[in-house]
């Protein structure tokens, strides 16, 4: 069975992580994949290309200009009815746009679309009215949560074509967690008996980091060792970092940008902070599991479909620093409940968010059968 993957990106974030390890995934287990790039004349996502390549991925660069004209639904037609698919599968916005009428002008027997974020947009005029056709013509809309597929389904998408199938992991080696939290010591000039409170994300404001350095602010009231560490880089930077130095606490927030190894540095921290407002999936928050590492989310999105509030890790309201605090504090002070909770988080990821699981649930589709994992 040949299935042609089709997404334009500007480089390397939770989509494109996911398909670095469900598209080699599924090239093992006997699927002829390829990839068609949507490719932005600027050179962005050329990365992920790259990576892609690598893995031993066929890609197929089609170029784009700006956001894109109606002549790419002719381009994109031409090259599918060349590859020949059986399944055309789509992600994100542009490749959603152009790929879904593409791939029924060319006649690909199935359509499939993963939606990989909550975009509140698409329910709303005129895309609304736009999706309602698109979804006309999609055979089958796969979810990553099912926080994702109640926006989905808001934009007008028949409830009987969707599917919920989370992220997963590969399985992760064993962490050096002493290493790791060495280096993160030595990055950041933090002192030996530092609590390491951590977000990885990009740095955006629907993320929640703001509320993450209020609440380290209202954690100095009393006597603590927390400190924060905000991995990830983004526009919203320089407003975090003003904020941390009106909040007096600029000396107790890190920010170390983008780092190569992010489930090294997650290791190193001792407990993982996501308190977005909105979130898709939350990948970070997957792999700070994976190391044992447990985590304090945020009650939104699909969060609470990864985070067991109080067997994991703890969930609070979003935008709430003085929950959020209050949450840091307990966990600030008790090592042991830390111990537990990343060992229970561990074991969430394996049975869970496991790489083979999501590959089975994928496959099980492709081949037209319900399988376990899937809403």
């Amino acid at each position: 069975m040949r299935i042609v993957h089709l997404i334009k990106t500007n480089g390397i974030a939770g989509a494109e992580g996911h398909l670095l390890i469900l598209l080699p995934g599924l090239i093992a287990r006997g699927y002829d994949v390829r990839v068609v790039f949507i490719a932005p004349s600027n050179g962005e996502g050329g990365d992920f290309a790259a990576a892609l390549e690598a893995l031993g991925v066929p890609v197929e660069r089609v170029p784009i200009r700006g956001h894109g004209t109606p002549g790419l639904i002719w381009t994109l037609r031409g090259v599918l009815r060349g590859l020949r698919p059986d399944i055309a599968h789509i992600h994100l916005f542009h490749a959603e746009i152009y790929g879904i009428p593409a791939a029924w002008l060319a006649r690909v027997p199935r359509i499939f679309v993963s939606r990989h974020n909550e975009d509140p947009r698409r329910a709303r005029q005129p895309l609304k009215t736009l999706y309602r056709g698109l979804w006309a013509l999609t055979t089958l809309g796969i979810c990553i949560s099912a926080a994702v597929r109640r926006t989905v389904e808001a934009e007008g998408a028949p409830s009987r074509k969707l599917r919920v199938v989370h992220y997963g992991l590969p399985p992760a080696a064993s962490p050096d967690r002493a290493a790791a939290r060495a280096h993160l010591l030595h990055l950041t000039g933090f002192p030996a008996d530092s609590v390491l409170f951590g977000t990885v994300s990009r740095l955006i404001d629907i993320k929640g980091i703001d509320d993450a350095i209020r609440a380290v602010a209202l954690l100095q009231s009393g006597p603590s060792k927390t400190r924060l560490i905000v991995v990830g880089d983004g526009p919203y930077r320089a407003t975090l970092e003003d904020l941390a130095l009106a909040a007096g606490v600029a000396d107790l927030v890190a920010f170390i940008g983008w780092q190569p190894d992010a489930l090294n540095i997650m290791a190193g921290l001792d407990v993982l902070l996501s308190p977005s407002h909105r979130e898709g999936f939350g990948m970070s928050v997957v792999e700070a599991m994976s190391q044992s590492v447990p985590v304090i989310a945020a009650r939104a999105g699909a969060l609470p479909e990864i985070v067991a509030d109080g067997e994991t890790g703890l969930l609070v309201p979003p935008k709430s620093p003085d929950a959020l605090a209050a949450a840091m504090r307990a966990l600030a002070a008790d090592p042991v409940r830390r111990h537990q909770l990343g060992e229970a988080a561990v074991r969430r990821v394996r049975e869970s968010f496991s790489a083979e699981t999501m590959l089975a649930a994928t496959a099980a589709l492709y081949e037209g059968l319900p399988p376990k994992s899937a809403l």
